[in-house]
């Protein structure tokens, strides 16, 4: 993994300035997100660093409570739940498994290992913190 790109990735997820949701890279009222996913943070850290990619709002009949966005790469590609190509480039994540929504190796508090599990996983329904998340991408070689 790219040390740089993973480094700000934490440093955004740790922050405090982005709400977690579950589901979707992202949600809110305005320009970008004000709520997202960890992959969502993963975009968002690449559009900073980069100053590449857009968040773009989309209609969304599954979320009444604020809308949905879905992030787009220079490259046109979008998505709504998982990472652009781009994205999974600049982290530098392996070929090896879906770098769109990786895995990490999990332990529940009972000491079980539960093996790799996807990111969005851990997120939308183990319901992992921002905190709990960035431990397991840390340790991500």
């Amino acid at each position: 993994m790219n040390e740089e790109a993973k480094t700000k990735w934490l440093q955004l997820l740790n922050s405090g300035e982005i709400k977690q949701t579950q589901f979707r890279l992202g949600a809110g009222h305005g320009e970008i997100p004000s709520e997202m996913c960890c992959l969502g943070a993963a975009c968002e850290a690449y559009r900073l660093v980069t100053g590449k990619g857009r968040w773009e709002r989309v209609r969304d009949e599954g979320f009444v409570d604020s809308p949905s966005f879905m992030f787009i790469d220079e490259n046109d590609n979008g998505c709504m739940n998982y990472m652009p190509p781009a994205v999974s480039e600049w982290l530098g994540l392996s070929k090896d498994y879906d770098p769109r929504n990786p895995s990490a190796v999990y332990t529940s508090e009972d000491g079980h290992s539960h093996g790799f599990l996807t990111l969005t996983h851990l997120n939308d329904s183990l319901l992992l913190t921002f905190g709990e998340i960035s431990k397991l991408i840390k340790e991500k070689p």
